[in-house]
């Protein structure tokens, strides 16, 4: 692009003056045209600014300047021309800025309340404080423009509730939103803004109000900041001059995990797995908070641990990722990740493996990041699911009224008896047999083991084939 250079020829006429401009480059001129209102009238009053109007030219009485904003260029064949008479005051021309220009972009944009604590829930009418991080990432340095702004200052503006892109250079309609007066950015440089009362970040830099407050319960906002939005410093994109932050005004959120199951790849609840089967995890989550619970990728994710019988640390990854969506107030959905209408969707294998046997202990930690705002984390992961991968050993005890040596109609099954397992290279702990008379060693390493009945009192075993009884005992090696 060709630098323009220009003289100034005052002659004085009446109340008229003449201007005359001569451009020094030996051939051609460059006339700058503008957009976005980056033109204004130098000349007569009543003259409107007019998007694609040539800077320099004159319209009838009217003189048009334009900022370093305007960026688009038509090439003309002229080396000098003289504009006419023109009434009114001359405001100076100056040289347009082919230098680099800058690129402020917000950084770390959030809401706190009074204290400076960053949240995305607030109580109906309580005080939301904006904060913003604003940096120019160049490629030129920002200051404000003093042709086209009477103060000499920079704005950025909070809207306190816009999911839509503001149009560039809007100054928003509604006076309860806020701005901020932004210095000179070298580049590369930032600076933070923030607005509540104990606040050291350029608190002067609000120039009106601070604060805005909501008076409406159980909805969900998308604040919105855009910086310089009245397009007053000198930039090369206004693309990435907005930022948005989601937040509720109302009781909070409150996830939990209603329950886990486990279940084979039919989608059928289990207990007991081989090794090396895949396993299917399953959870039912449950909002019984107030709001939405939200996040700013609008995801809640939950991590399943197949073997953790302690709790997890609030950014601990699970095995395996589910992505749960935002839930609603009261909303309850259950996410299984069986092949049959996977509802897991999850970010790894919806399915895990266990190659040793043994017992485990599964567990979900619902919101896992605390990503989403809520009420109470600690009931994060209070569910928790015991599975057995491996070998097993079950059985039935019941009282034989017959005496026939087999369970038939009449025998009565027997709960609440001891039985034990020895040897092997699994270790077990006594168990009794349930209200079905029914008992179980699960998650057992390959070897062989013996199973031992202790006889209730006034009872005697009667021994089926490879069971050994004494008057206290019953054993069977398997």
């Amino acid at each position: 692009m060709k630098r323009s250079y220009f003289s100034l020829i005052f002659t004085a006429l009446s109340s008229l003056f003449v201007f005359t401009y001569i451009l020094l480059h030996p051939s051609i001129a460059s006339a700058l045209v503008c957009d976005y209102g980056h033109i204004r009238n130098a000349g007569s009053s009543g003259c409107g600014a007019t998007v694609g109007h040539t800077c320099g030219a004159m319209y009838g009485s009217c003189q048009w300047v334009c900022d370093a904003r305007c960026s688009s260029y038509s090439e003309g064949s002229y080396d000098t021309y003289s504009e006419g008479y023109y009434e009114g005051y001359y405001e100076g021309y100056y040289e347009p800025a082919y230098a680099p220009n800058a690129d402020l972009v917000p950084q770390n944009f959030k809401l706190a309340d009074s204290t400076g604590d960053f949240r995305r829930n607030f109580a109906v009418n309580e005080s939301i404080y904006p904060s913003v991080r604003i940096k120019n990432q160049g490629p030129g340095g920002a200051g404000p423009n003093p042709y086209t702004t009477g103060d000499g200052y920079t704005y950025t503006t909070f809207f306190k509730n816009e999911a839509n892109n503001i149009t560039v250079c809007d100054r928003g309609s509604d006076p309860s939103n806020l701005y901020i007066r932004t210095a000179n950015l070298a580049v590369g440089a930032s600076r933070t803004f923030d607005s509540w009362p104990t606040s050291t970040n350029n608190l002067s830099s609000f120039p009106g109000l601070k604060k805005w407050s909501i008076p409406t319960s159980n909805v969900t906002y998308t604040a919105r900041v855009y910086v310089d939005y009245d397009c007053r410093a000198y930039e090369t994109s206004n693309t990435n001059n907005q930022a948005t932050y989601r937040y509720t005004v109302g009781p909070p959120a409150d996830l939990i995990v209603q329950s886990i199951a486990l279940t084979n790849s039919a989608e059928i609840i289990k207990t007991n797995f081989a090794t090396g089967e895949n396993i299917y995890p399953s959870v039912s989550l449950y909002n019984q908070g107030g709001t939405k619970a939200i996040s700013d990728n609008k995801r809640t994710y939950s991590a399943f641990f197949k073997n953790k019988s302690t709790g997890s640390s609030v950014n601990e990854v699970g095995d395996i990722t589910m992505n749960n969506g935002e839930f609603g107030a009261g909303y309850q959905d259950d996410y299984y990740c069986s092949g049959l209408g996977n509802k897991c969707d999850v970010y790894s294998a919806p399915y895990f493996t266990m190659p040793q046997g043994g017992p485990y202990t599964a567990r979900v930690r619902v919101n896992y990041n605390n990503a989403a705002e809520e009420s109470n984390y600690s009931n994060n992961q209070t569910q928790t699911y015991t599975y057995y991968v491996g070998a097993q050993i079950t059985g039935v005890l019941y009282l034989d009224i017959d005496q026939s040596g087999t369970f038939t109609t009449g025998d009565t099954r027997y709960s609440g008896a001891t039985m034990a397992l020895s040897g092997g290279p699994t270790a077990r702990g006594n168990i009794t047999t349930n209200s079905n008379g029914e008992y179980g060693f699960y998650g057992l390493a390959n070897g062989t083991y013996t199973v031992t009945l202790t006889l209730p009192a006034h009872y005697k075993g009667l021994a089926p084939s490879g069971v050994s009884c004494n008057a206290t005992t019953c054993t069977r090696s398997i």
